[in-house]
């Protein structure tokens, strides 16, 4: 046989993403869930809809709430096997006596009330599918904890956490002989106008919960407020005041993106702070009390979505995933977390009311299977024209005819076949041969790089405009370029910002084009769609008086009345000093950083002003650099750039 010269080559290989339909299933109400498509439900499920983990560990999703119709066909509620039922003895010796199906935490027993708001929750979560009655829940047929708590009685909620808590204690205990696999919980109950000062213990237990490989999901007060605002629309609420890195809080969405609402008072909570991320949350279908089904909004029935989709992406992780949540599970709870809320779509409407975008079931899931470093023996022959799944592209050192080849793969980049690896290959390396992903525990096939832009619709371009692109498959990390015009004719202007985010700061005074490209770590590009910002008046500080803010006072006036704001010095060193005259109240001042996230917020007395009035802002704890201002008052903010020297 002759031996090939050792030469680098890089062999490209066709890269086809595989042909699938959205799963569908028998269920006779799934078209009466409109907020499966609106997260991608359906895609999601050609990943995983197994209410298992692929090393057959039962995944459960634990529900606080005020009671559950534990005979309800649709919904599958966990059972203790290894309890018997009525004798008043703890049998499985976890610390709860007679707890068969649950526990109620307010009451201290084994008995579960049955109520209507829990029985919804849970077959949002994980209502049987295929089954040929009622819905699909979003991981089908997932076991369900149910665990009775008041949060009006916040002893309880602490108590049914730690229920939860014992149980995946107990199941690491036993090697999953006993306990349960709980991997989430939802509690969509709040504690209106309460604060972590006032209930230290139950922030501190989802800090408990972590450790053990459990996050939490909760969803905030219906009311139209922002959670820790100023003014007079804000509140205060528990467990989205709690800053603990296991806990997920979810505000309500309507069909088209916009935050949920029913009537003056009525509605969804935000906070770009303290509300991670949006879920559909309006006229959800889901199961009732009574064997029966219906309608009901707000943020009850948007954060078990989140719930559901925890459960997914342990559905659809891999070995090395389930393997890590055993060994470090509060590593892997925080990075299901982050996976989620990096792969939330960016929506125009959201972007000054929650911390990221709206849940994306989908490409949560495409996040959790994604490719790691595998060493595996390829044997077969090689193909002249085959189409070839998982990789983008071969690099080959030292090669000679053989149909054996040992590689290192890294699903949806590059593989590196290292000197003395033999390949046959027919010329020079160029040469075409099949793969499949069945060679990949945690592979799955390479999907093309894509970026998506969102933009606000209409915004005061002589103040602030946020634009937000995430770009999706091909090989993080991704860059980005920013383009906008003034007209479809108009040359493209190229902005500095490489990021997600761009911040266009009074930057045009008519409607304007933006476009992005995103670059992934190949090097391949994608192009956004291009979307048209429609400007409005600027922002006002007065009805008919606008004002912006500069270095030096600035009078606007209608021929009535008259404001004036000063912002000096600019460049700042330790403080500034804002100069108010006029009608309005300024309820708080907010720093943020040059991408438009909060860097730290500084409420004002909420009693009136009038005359003249002047603010101190300290900026010692800021590091040298550009920032952003803004001045909120009872109506629309104002903003400005300003510089900390070092």
């Amino acid at each position: 046989m002759k031996k090939l010269l050792p030469i680098l080559a890089l062999v490209q290989i066709l890269v086809t993403m595989p042909c699938h339909s959205q799963v569908s299933t028998n269920d006779p109400s799934l078209s009466e869930q409109w907020y499966l498509s609106k997260i991608r439900a359906q895609d999601a499920w050609t990943i995983a809809s197994d209410p298992t983990t692929i090393q057959s560990d039962n995944i459960v999703i634990a529900v606080l709430d005020d009671g559950f119709d534990l005979d309800h066909p649709d919904i599958n509620f966990w059972v203790n096997e290894d309890e018997i039922p009525n004798n008043g003895v703890d049998d499985d010796n976890n610390g709860y006596v007679d707890d068969v199906n649950g526990w109620d935490a307010l009451d201290g027993d084994a008995t579960i009330p049955s109520a209507d708001h829990g029985t919804r929750v849970a077959g949002i979560i994980g209502a049987k599918a295929n089954n040929g009655t009622g819905i699909a829940g979003l991981c089908w047929g997932v076991q369900i904890l149910p665990i009775r708590v008041a949060t009006s009685t916040p002893s309880s909620v602490v108590a049914g956490y730690r229920y939860a808590l014992a149980l995946k204690e107990k199941y690491f205990s036993t090697n999953g002989l006993s306990g349960a696999y709980v991997v989430a919980t939802n509690l969509s109950q709040s504690l209106y106008m309460a604060t972590p000062s006032e209930y230290p213990d139950w922030c501190a237990v989802y800090d408990e919960l972590g450790p053990a490989g459990i996050l939490n999901v909760c969803g905030p007060e219906n009311r139209k407020d922002e959670i820790c605002g100023s003014g007079s629309n804000a509140m205060d609420d528990l467990p989205a005041l709690c800053s603990s890195e296991y806990l997920i809080v979810v505000t309500a969405t309507t069909p088209t993106d916009n935050l949920w609402e029913e009537n003056n008072i009525v509605g969804a909570p935000w906070s770009q702070t303290y509300v991670d991320l949006a879920a559909p949350g309006e006229n959800i279908y889901s199961t009732s009390e009574g064997d029966d089904y219906n309608y009901a909004p707000g943020t009850s029935f948007a954060a078990p979505l989140m719930a559901g989709t925890i459960a997914l992406m342990y559905s659809a992780a891999c070995d090395d995933w389930i393997n890590g949540s055993k060994v470090d599970p509060a590593q892997i709870a925080r990075e299901i977390k982050n996976k989620i809320l990096n792969n939330s779509d960016p929506v125009g409407s959201l972007f000054l009311y929650v911390r990221k975008g709206r849940l994306n079931a989908y490409r949560a899931l495409l996040a959790i299977s994604e490719q790691r470093m595998l060493d595996r023996t390829l044997t077969g022959t090689l193909q002249q024209s085959r189409d070839v799944l998982a990789i983008q592209n071969i690099i080959v050192e030292d090669f000679t005819h053989t149909s054996e080849n040992d590689l290192a793969c890294l699903a949806g980049g590059s593989i590196i076949l290292e000197p003395g690896v033999f390949l046959h290959p027919q010329g020079q390396g160029s040469a075409m041969f099949e793969i499949s992903p069945t060679f990949f525990d945690c592979a799955i096939p390479y999907t093309p790089v894509s970026v998506t832009l969102a933009t606000q619709s209409s915004a005061a371009c002589d103040g602030m405009v946020f634009c937000n692109a995430a770009a999706y498959g091909g090989l993080a990390p991704y860059t980005f370029r920013w383009e906008s015009r003034l007209t479809t004719s108009s040359t493209w202007t190229v902005h500095p910002q490489t990021s997600y985010l761009l911040v266009l700061n009074a930057y045009y005074d008519g409607d304007f084009y933006v476009r992005v490209r995103a670059t992934d770590g190949n090097g391949t590009e994608a192009w956004s769609n291009t979307n048209l910002v429609a400007c409005i008046d600027g922002y006002a500080l007065q009805d008919g008086i606008d004002a912006t803010i500069h270095g030096t006072n600035q009078t606007v006036s209608d021929g009535a009345e008259s404001e004036t704001l000063a912002l000096f010095p600019n460049p700042v060193n330790e403080e500034f000093r804002l100069n108010y005259r006029g009608e309005r109240t300024p309820v708080r001042v907010t720093v943020h950083d040059e991408q438009g996230r909060l860097v730290v917020a500084f409420p004002l007395a909420s009693d009136g002003y009038t005359g003249q009035v002047e603010f101190r802002v300290p900026t010692t704890e800021l590091a040298a650099g550009g920032y952003l201002l803004s001045v909120e008052f009872d109506g629309p903010s104002v903003w400005k750039r300003f510089v900390k020297l070092p």
